[in-house]
């Protein structure tokens, strides 16, 4: 792993990890959603990053997403479709039902 994005994918990664980590330490600790909002919106930012290197036109392949498929996978738990948290998530499972169709 000599490639500087690919080390910096690396970093990003652990990163990500670690506050998947504090987040679960929230949720067991607490009650309050307040902490768990702010590191979740960080492993947002975080994933995002993630992506948007991993689509890179250096980086983009077959392989990258495969590895896209399989942090989604791990990183966040799917919605159930019946119960969307917000207006944007019922748009997006409308999307989701869209790909899937064709």
């Amino acid at each position: 792993m000599k490639n500087a994005r690919v080390l910096k994918l690396y970093d990003l990664i652990q990163e990500l990890k670690k506050t998947e980590e504090i987040i679960a330490l929230h949720r067991s600790l607490s009650e309050d959603t307040f902490m768990i909002g702010q590191y979740s919106a960080v492993k947002d930012q975080l994933f995002a990053r993630i992506l948007s290197e991993l689509t890179s036109p250096q980086l983009a392949s077959a392989v990258s997403y495969q590895l896209i498929r399989q942090l989604i996978e791990s990183f966040y738990q799917p919605l159930a479709d019946d119960m969307p948290t917000k207006t944007i998530d019922q748009e997006l499972l409308e999307l989701k039902a869209l790909a899937l169709a064709a």
